[in-house]
């Protein structure tokens, strides 16, 4: 079963990871917005930006990396020769890319979507000789993300 959690975006940059509580009233004292809860389970202890709000999709990364909605996928294959993992490349605008994805949700499933026309469902990137590494997110395009710092080799 997929752990119903959640992280968003603080205005000052920071992501903050708990349940989800969207208000579109207001409540005791809280005006509506997109709120996480913290680690107390306190419902509105953070205040969101809510096009940042995105759900961890119950997958890890070949670095065990949680994968949130908004993620930026790096995608590899193995080599024939000893394991190894070499970046997959797909072809766009007359020459070769590496293969980066963004995950979504759509049709109720995850999806991810490439750069350059490749959807595929997580039920079917779960294949054999294929991995993933979090490169970063939608939302910090641009700047370094939480995941860009971990050194971690392909």
């Amino acid at each position: 079963m997929i752990a119903n959690e959640f992280r968003g975006k603080l205005p000052t940059g920071e992501w903050v990871y708990g349940n989800l509580t969207i208000l579109t009233k207001k409540y005791l004292n809280n005006n509506p917005g997109s709120f996480i809860s913290n680690s107390a389970g306190k419902p509105f202890a953070f205040r969101v930006i809510p096009e940042t709000v995105g759900q961890y999709i119950g997958v890890k990364d070949k670095h065990n990396v949680k994968i949130y909605h908004g993620d930026r996928l790096k995608m590899f294959r193995h080599s024939d020769n000893a394991g190894k993992h070499i970046p997959n490349v797909v072809w766009g605008d007359g020459k070769y890319h590496e293969d980066i994805r963004t995950v979504q949700f759509k049709l109720g499933t995850f999806y991810t979507s490439g750069d350059y026309g490749i959807e595929i469902s997580f039920m079917h990137m779960a294949r054999p000789g294929e991995s993933y590494k979090v490169i970063g997110n939608i939302h910090d395009e641009g700047q370094k993300s939480l995941h860009s710092f971990i050194e971690l080799e392909d």
